[in-house]
């Protein structure tokens, strides 16, 4: 189950696509909270009142229309936390979902520890947000405080958001965001594509509207979205791959042609890779980050799988109580060098680096084929085992994985080991000493990628 499925699909105005915060200059003295309340929700009203406007404008930049009307609504940041709390932790990831994925990304490494999942990341969330579009209800939400930025801002937030209300009327998004068996790299790659539609189409209406409202106010708008950015370095760098998606998506859909491509055709000429895309959802976040292994029909690379998961936990007497795979994109987190947190211009610069794909493309993760998670428990709330397998393209790959992981994500933390050829076995908590068995076991264990079977040893 993905932990961050859910907020790719909603939540969809962070740090580095216009999402909204106080400005840092040019501010009013402060007033009474309870008069400063009631200006702010009229004029976030007001502000609804364009959306109506803007809906047109999207309907002309994407060449499709609207079927029907997209609702509006205002809410505050208190109404937020309360709306991803039910939503997320008590409806998506319950059942014992949200501890397994807990126990995870601690195990691993990709989270501290001690680190209360749910609270960390509603935290970001509620600072981060500008607006976000919620498919169950087809209505899309502006957050009270987007009040106090420029025009401009706000129908930039209304652009992204009511794209997603666009493709969800065409495309479903519902079918995504009720799949609560997709695993965290089928949840970065699907909210790639879903964000990175709303993204292309947000900077194409940027680019035609930005000589329409006042120059000062824009950068303003500006330079505050740069300091709240600030706060995502505070963060594992996990949380940071909410950020990757707006950007990433937007050069998967564009074949790597990136800004270039949104200047040359427009994103009417996008429309048929979306199209293809939303039906055809790429499967891993592998092929996000290395477009031509999704578009190139000749190099279409798909992951490694078990033909018979079920058959493979039962020869091993494994009560699995939860899976998961992680991918291209974590597997490298896991073995990239940690940054400190340095001065302001140093963050300024990780800022912009963190939209270029190849920000997020490292050795230890490059050569990824395939990866499967066990998690293994008496109970579905209760993990205290758990079996990662990885298959590599080459045994370099292995290599490369190993010794990088032994150094960053591994670092201070007990695991089992055990490879041969471009297989390896990483084993946690009660199943850290069976590494050797595991790995003999799916070394006999048939595998395939896509329908071709899969040779594992050399």
């Amino acid at each position: 189950m993905s932990m961050t499925k859910m907020p790719l699909l909603l939540l969809s105005s962070l740090s580095l696509v216009l999402s909204l915060s106080d400005p840092a200059v040019g501010q009013e003295p402060a007033k009474p909270a309870a008069q400063a309340d009631q200006e702010l929700e009229a004029k976030a009203k007001k502000l609804l009142e364009a959306a109506a406007e803007v809906s047109k404008e999207v309907e002309i930049l994407a060449g499709a229309k609207f079927a029907k009307k997209v609702e509006s609504e205002v809410h505050n940041e208190e109404e937020l936390a309360a709306f991803l709390k039910k939503k997320i932790f008590e409806e998506e990831m319950a059942g014992g979902r949200l501890e397994r994925s807990q126990y995870l990304l601690r195990e691993v490494g990709l989270i501290p520890k001690d680190m209360d999942l749910a609270k960390e990341y509603i935290a970001l969330l509620v600072g981060q947000v500008g607006g976000f579009y919620d498919p169950e209800r087809g209505t899309f939400f502006m957050m009270l405080k987007s009040a106090k930025m420029g025009e401009m801002a706000n129908r930039s937030v209304m652009a992204h958001e009511l794209t997603h209300a666009l493709d969800d009327q065409l495309f479903d998004l519902k079918r995504f965001t009720e799949n609560k068996d997709m695993s965290e790299d089928e949840g970065f790659s699907t909210g790639s594509v879903v964000e990175g539609s709303a993204t292309a189409l947000m900077i194409r209406w940027t680019l035609a509207n930005r000589n329409k409202f006042d120059q000062k106010e824009m950068m303003e708008s500006q330079k505050a979205e740069m300091e709240k950015s600030m706060v995502m370095f505070s963060y594992p760098e996990y949380f940071q791959t909410l950020v990757a998606k707006y950007y990433i998506g937007l050069n998967f859909l564009t074949k790597n042609e990136g800004m270039r491509s949104l200047m040359q055709s427009g994103t009417k000429g996008l429309r048929p890779a979306i199209a293809h895309a939303f039906k055809h959802m790429p499967v891993s976040s592998e092929q996000i980050l290395h477009p031509y292994k999704y578009w190139d029909e000749e190099v279409v690379d798909l992951p490694v799988t078990l033909v018979d998961e079920k058959a493979f936990a039962d020869s091993l007497g494994l009560h699995v109580i939860g899976k998961d795979t992680l991918g291209e994109l974590l597997c490298g987190l896991l073995g990239k060098p940690k940054r400190a947190q340095k001065d302001k211009k140093f963050l300024e610069v990780r800022l912009a680096l963190m939209i270029q794909p190849k920000y997020w493309i490292h050795k230890s993760g490059k050569g990824w084929g395939g990866d499967r998670v066990f998690i293994v428990g008496p109970d579905k709330k209760k993990p205290e085992g758990m079996a990662w397998l990885i298959w590599w393209d080459e045994k370099k790959d292995v290599e490369e994985f190993l010794t990088a992981y032994k150094k960053v994500g591994g670092k201070n933390r007990k695991y089992g080991l055990a490879e041969k050829g471009r297989l390896c076995v990483l084993t946690y908590g009660s199943l850290e000493g069976d590494a050797d068995r595991i790995l003999e076991a799916a070394l006999e264990a048939p595998v395939r990628k896509g329908k071709t079977p899969f040779k594992v040893l050399d």
